[in-house]
């Protein structure tokens, strides 16, 4: 349809439901006194019944926890062994995790930020000192804290971290910038990341939102560069050809038992996912060996490759016995490089 003719359709159904309007032709109503009135401004939109769709489309990395299922599996122990040996005081926020079903996070592609996360679960206002805490290097020697309104939400800052408890048990944390970024969304102001980051089916070919942890990641320019360098000639001659040009990555941690890695990477087109399938189950092959002569289980004889469109798709299940052998060798290592922590700090 035309635009002019877009424009007339508008103003017959402006006249045909508003009578009491003098002119059609008007952009503001009269009365009969002379005085003019202003639309009402459109209704925020509720607060969303999951925290993923809090994320902002910009973000070039998600990260989703279900802290709940991850409290009934061995992972949990062995983490929150591994943070102990790292001099972490996991116990500073043992309350605020039991009341915390789901935790999303995310960083924006700028410097300078640390991202936000938003909790889901059962969180009340007077958790946000704890949450500031999350974030804060030294929270004894952090600013006081600092309270705003940014529309409809209560915001304590303690530079450079701030916290909002939004309510229906989500609250988020982050830098000032992020977490701006979050209040938009949730006051429908910018799109979430279901437009950006997780649009298209890579998170569900890994089980984003059912997994115990899972990644998306889209690696920058800057990010690319980066890693190569890091893995230097001899590091990216190891890796199957299309892998570091890849647009988008993903892996996911599905709890019970057995155990069940999933990891996807999109590629540019479809005949470069299945190149890339192939090379990478081949690589993941004469890994095996390694792992063999290492004296740990030959997990990878289990993985399964497949190529779904432009994605390359890998699957991989981890028995309770072997996941024992492989935290028991994580262990040592842990022992070797643990910290005497003396006063426990975050």
């Amino acid at each position: 349809m035309p635009p002019a003719a877009i424009v007339r359709h508008a103003r017959l159904l402006a006249c045909l439901l508003a009578p009491i309007v003098a002119s059609c032709g008007a952009s503001q109503s009269t009365s009969s006194a002379g005085a003019t009135t202003t639309p009402a401004e459109a209704p925020l939109p509720p607060l969303p019944s999951s925290a993923v769709d809090l994320l902002p489309a910009a973000l070039d990395g998600a990260l989703r926890v279900d802290v709940a299922g991850l409290r009934k599996s061995p992972l949990w122990a062995y983490g929150v062994e591994a943070a102990q040996k790292r001099c972490v005081a996991i116990e500073r926020f043992e309350v605020l995790l039991q009341r915390t079903d789901v935790v999303v996070g995310g960083a924006l592609d700028a410097k300078g930020t640390l991202g936000a996360a938003v909790l889901q679960g059962k969180l009340e206002p007077t958790d946000v000192d704890t949450l500031l805490g999350l974030l804060l290097a030294d929270p004894a020697r952090a600013p006081a804290v600092q309270t705003r309104t940014e529309g409809r939400f209560q915001v304590s800052e303690r530079a450079p971290v701030a916290a909002s408890v939004l309510g229906s048990g989500l609250a988020v944390v982050g830098d000032a910038a992020s977490l701006r970024s979050v209040l938009d969304v949730a006051d429908g102001k910018a799109p979430n990341a279901r437009e950006g980051l997780l649009s298209g089916g890579l998170g569900q070919a890994i089980g984003f939102e059912t997994a115990g942890i899972a990644v998306i990641y889209r690696p920058t320019a800057e990010g690319r560069a980066q890693l190569e360098r890091q893995l230097g000639r001899g590091g990216r001659a190891a890796l199957p050809p299309g892998l570091l040009q890849s647009s988008r990555g993903a892996l996911a941690v599905h709890l019970g038992e057995p155990l069940e890695l999933r990891a996807a990477v999109e590629s540019a087109s479809a005949a470069e996912a299945d190149e890339l399938t192939r090379a990478t189950q081949s690589s993941l092959m004469q890994l095996n060996l390694l792992l063999r002569l290492a004296g740990l289980p030959p997990l990878l004889e289990r993985l399964t490759a497949q190529t779904q469109g432009t994605l390359s798709v890998f699957s991989l299940q981890i028995g309770s016995a072997d996941l024992d052998v492989l935290w028991s060798r994580m262990r040592d290592l842990l022992a070797a490089e643990a910290q005497n922590c003396g006063e426990v700090k975050l």
